[in-house]
């Protein structure tokens, strides 16, 4: 569970720093975007979040190209990279992108995994492109599938914290 301490730093770090979040979610299918959402004021960081579950918004909505797609795969760092500069693209004075892929189970539709389970893969565009894959472990979680995505959630609040911060430091 996401702790709502952690939350509420982050959408304060956020608003102080005049930041609005949107959001590109495929692994974490909106709970990154929820979890946002889940304390009061979100409305003054939360800018949107797009679910590409499925490759096909990957790239009608997001214009990743099909090319990207078929050479890494939906669960790559190329393509989420190309899908945090769709989110850009769509909604240019947001400010703060972030996008997430990754795999959370064995079960996928028609198309070929590209990543273990757990492999997640992070793009965030703030002052410049920030790129990073990590595995993330359910543990001892009954459900892990939802431990993977949730993991990934705290991850990515805690990723950008970092990031913001060090990025004032460099002023």
């Amino acid at each position: 569970m996401i702790s709502k301490k952690l939350v509420k730093k982050f959408n304060t770090l956020l608003k102080k720093e005049n930041l609005k979040i949107f959001c590109g979610e495929s692994i974490t299918a909106g709970l990154l975007a929820s979890t946002i959402a889940s304390v009061p004021g979100a409305s003054s960081v939360l800018a949107g979040s797009i679910v590409t579950y499925d490759k096909r918004v990957k790239t009608a909505v997001l214009g990743v190209d099909k090319d990207i797609l078929a050479r890494y795969t939906a669960e790559s760092q190329e393509t989420t990279t190309a899908m945090c500069y769709g989110l850009e693209q769509c909604f240019p004075d947001a400010g703060l992108y972030v996008a997430v892929t990754g795999t959370a189970s064995a079960s996928v539709n028609s198309y070929e995994v590209g990543a273990p389970i757990g492999h997640v893969f992070i793009a965030i565009l703030y002052k410049g492109l920030y790129e990073f894959h990590t595995n993330l472990s359910a543990g001892k979680a009954r459900d892990k599938r939802n431990a993977i995505r949730e993991e990934a959630v705290k991850l990515i609040i805690q990723e950008i914290t970092n990031l913001i911060q060090s990025k004032k430091l460099d002023k």
